[in-house]
This record gives structure tokens, C-alpha cells and sequence, in this order.
């Protein structure tokens, strides 16, 4: 049984519309602050080594550098190609940092200096045209300095 004054009505259900819905668009605005981390031509932070050598999307020869954490390192083998050079930076078997040497034209580079919860993306004037991009998580112990001195030079 329900008392006359418990039973909703229009202006009641509105309210409560009204309220949800605020709070809903406030977790989205909030959320999409956030952003997530950048795709390099199919590679994203956190990939094994194996996914990246796989979904990496570019034509080129790949090796390993030496690091004290597995580093490969990529090189194009198309003159013009929008990326020249790549290294992808492995700590305890995940991806946490890339370095690029790439167009003036790729995505990455309108991207600029960027922050979301989980990287800090930069491009910087590189060697002729090309940009000199890193993306770097921010949860690496490895690349905290790094990350520091980027975030607060900006």
C-alpha cells in the first residue's frame, strides 16, 4: 500500500530525470577530458612486443637496440613514407614508450603536446620536415623524470 504523498508524479519523475541526466553528462565530460591514449599506425601502450610487430601498419625492417629493457627498433623502407624511424620501449613485457620520426602529416603530430590519464604525448621540430613524436606512459617507473619534465615544461 503507498501513501497518497509516495506516489510519483510528473514534476517528481522530471526531477529525477533532470538529476540523472546531469550526472550522466558530468561523468562524461569528466571522462572524455581524459582521453585516451594515442594509436600509432595500430600500436598503443601496453602491447606485448609480438602485438606491436604484428599491428604496426608501416612497411620497414625491424631490430633491437641495446637497452636494459627490450627496445626494437623500426626503419622504413619507403623514401617517402609517413613514418622514417620508430623505437618502441618495453617494460616488463609491455610497451611504455614510442619515438618516432614521422611527417608533418601524421596524426600524430595534430595531437601536439597532449596529457590523458595513462600518457603524455609531444611533437617537437625534428630533422628536416620531420617531427620528432614520443608517447610515454605515465604509470613508468622508468620513464618518470621523463614524463616530469615534459608535463611541467608545458
Amino acid at each position: 500500500m503507498t501513501f497518497p504523498s509516495e506516489e510519483p508524479n510528473d514534476t517528481s519523475v522530471r526531477y529525477r530525470l533532470a538529476i540523472v541526466l546531469l550526472v550522466a553528462s558530468l561523468a562524461a565530460a569528466c571522462k572524455g577530458g581524459a582521453r585516451e591514449a594515442p594509436v600509432f599506425h595500430g600500436v598503443r601502450l601496453g602491447m606485448a612486443p609480438k602485438d606491436v610487430r604484428e599491428r604496426f601498419d608501416q612497411k620497414g625492417t625491424w631490430g633491437t637496440a641495446a637497452t636494459k629493457e627490450l627496445t626494437l627498433t623500426w626503419n622504413t623502407t619507403e623514401a617517402q613514407g609517413p613514418v622514417a624511424t620508430a623505437q618502441f620501449e618495453f617494460h616488463n613485457g609491455m610497451l611504455v614508450a614510442v619515438r618516432s620520426d614521422v611527417a608533418p602529416v601524421d596524426p600524430l603530430v595534430a595531437r601536439g603536446f597532449a596529457v590523458t590519464d595513462s600518457s603524455v604525448t609531444d611533437c617537437q621540430p625534428g630533422i628536416g620536415t620531420r617531427k620528432s613524436c614520443r608517447i610515454l606512459a605515465r604509470d613508468c617507473a622508468d620513464h618518470a623524470e621523463e614524463v616530469k619534465a615534459l608535463m611541467s615544461a608545458h
